[in-house]
């Protein structure tokens, strides 16, 4: 019977929402993983990298600010509404109440309504 140290590191599987790992033909390494994106949604996401080990330390940076809520940019996305699910799922969480009620009085005012 073969156990986990038995296989070879090409066959050693990886756990759900680790992501992928692999050398591209132009022999630099990509992974790949899902993260939340603008609307409660899941995006795979694609991180280039020199080493293995970079290209998977930065996609597990990335999947770690999803798990706090961080969402993924997104191309279509303006920064008001950035600014808004942050304030209103992220910084919630993370502020004082105080501290909240002021940014949120400051973006509106000076960020989002005033831009005319």
């Amino acid at each position: 019977m073969t156990t986990p140290r038995d296989t070879p590191a090409s066959r050693r599987t990886r756990a759900n929402d680790d992501g992928t790992v692999y050398q591209r033909k132009d022999s630099r390494w990509e992974a790949a993983g899902y993260v939340l994106a603008p609307g409660n949604t899941r995006k795979r996401i694609r991180i280039y990298g020199p080493t293995r080990k970079e290209a998977l330390t930065k996609l597990m940076e990335k999947i770690a600010d999803s798990n706090r809520g961080v969402p993924a940019p997104s191309a279509q996305g303006s920064v008001a509404a950035y600014l808004m699910y942050w304030l209103q799922n992220v910084a919630v969480h993370q502020l004082r109440e105080n501290t909240h009620t002021r940014y949120t009085a400051v973006a509106r005012l000076y960020l989002i309504v005033g831009r005319r």
